[in-house]
């Protein structure tokens, strides 16, 4: 049996607690909500303005100046409101503690500007599981994009050369992986460049594309590496770590229009007909034997991208930052201390107590609890607002 085959075996027998899409849930037509908000324009500058004023009250109560610029720098980049420190082990928190210390000590030393470098900010993949609306990012986004700047805008009160932050956008790297067409990819990075340059901040917010980065060798080592992990998953014998990686991918892909209407038809429409409860196999066998052929093309890259160092690489004395703490890599909390979804994998949800969280869009949308909110001339919703 090849390896694929036993992927799908093992899927089938964990199916209610691995590739449960809706969770369950199904959706009348009656409990459809139509109710909608149009707003003539967001207003990112306030966004900004608000972040900023409500940093400058928190940095007296939070941080306790020191003698040493290094020590201020470190005191901020590893508080428990940015970094997601509590999620390492010991020994790996230790390490990156290190790395942290080491560079930033030489950058003081130089009195050059701190760099911090994050990958990520893929499109909105056309995913029911995830977003199944809009192509374009949202107020997520644009919170955690913010987000980044407040790290900046904290360390410039403590080290007089300021901060950057680079954002590398995967979107069009992965594209063919998920399925992605590549406009929507390139659209979504020219969103965020435009919108930093809306609030003044695209010298302290520096995007840069994935695919300017990889080496012209690129292609050849990718080819390599695929080979050597098709041997590798033919003897694979302990599926259920390469299974849970390919159930985390199903979120990314985007899944061919059919089978989105399959997927609506059955979770969203549901009735009692016995040949809407039939499709459920099928649907279930598209969406898994897409998720394994993208789980193992990503996987390829992923590799190929460790093996020729390719974003350390180019941003040698840059602090590499996470969304997913990953040992040797400094992870953040992308919009607020208490956030774990990356803003890309769902819609933006702006809570009654003005926090903004993510949700995958099937838990809102179809929800009386929540209202969408489009800027004017939008087809899809900017943001959803808790009741």
């Amino acid at each position: 049996m090849s390896c694929q085959n036993k992927i799908k075996k093992y899927i089938k027998e964990n199916q209610s607690t691995i590739f449960s899409i809706y969770g369950g849930e199904t959706y009348d037509k009656n409990e459809l909500k139509s109710r909608f908000e149009i707003i003539e324009q967001y207003d990112f500058v306030g966004y900004l303005e608000d972040i900023k004023e409500k940093a400058d009250r928190a940095f007296s109560k939070t941080y306790t100046r020191s003698e040493k610029v290094a020590e201020n720098i470190i005191s901020i980049v590893t508080s428990n409101k940015y970094s997601r420190s509590g999620d390492y082990e010991l020994s790996d928190k230790k390490k990156l503690e290190e790395i942290i210390q080491k560079k930033i000590i030489n950058t003081v030393r130089k009195n050059h500007r701190l760099g911090f470098v994050i990958p990520g900010f893929t499109t909105k993949a056309f995913n029911v599981l995830r977003v199944e609306s809009r192509r374009l990012p949202d107020l997520a986004e644009f919170a955690s994009l913010i987000r980044l700047y407040e790290i900046c805008y904290q360390l410039g009160k403590v080290y007089p050369h300021g901060a950057e932050f680079v954002v590398v956008t995967d979107g069009l790297a992965y594209s063919k992986i998920f399925g992605e067409d590549p406009y929507f990819a390139i659209a979504h990075r020219q969103t965020l460049e435009e919108w930093t340059r809306r609030v003044g901040i695209e010298s302290t917010i520096r995007i840069v594309d994935l695919t300017t980065l990889l080496p012209k060798n690129f292609n050849e080592e990718y080819s390599k590496t695929s080979k050597a992990l098709s041997d590798e998953w033919s003897r694979i014998k302990n599926l259920e770590e390469l299974t849970d990686f390919v159930a985390n991918t199903k979120n990314l892909v985007n899944y061919e229009s059919e089978i989105v209407e399959d997927m609506r038809l059955f979770y969203q429409f549901q009735d009692n007909h016995g040949d809407r409860e039939l499709n459920r196999d099928l649907i279930e066998h598209k969406v898994v034997n897409k998720a394994i052929h993208s789980t193992f093309k990503y996987e390829a890259f992923l590799r190929t991208m460790y093996r020729l160092n390719v974003i350390d690489h180019e941003f040698k004395d840059h602090i590499r930052c996470t969304g997913r703490p990953k040992p040797g890599q400094l992870g953040i909390h992308m919009i607020h201390e208490k956030s774990y979804n990356f803003p890309w994998n769902g819609v933006g949800v702006l809570r009654k107590d003005g926090r903004i969280d993510v949700y995958p869009e099937y838990k809102v949308k179809y929800s009386d609890k929540f209202i969408p909110i489009f800027i004017k001339g939008d087809h899809s919703a900017f943001y959803y607002k808790e009741r």
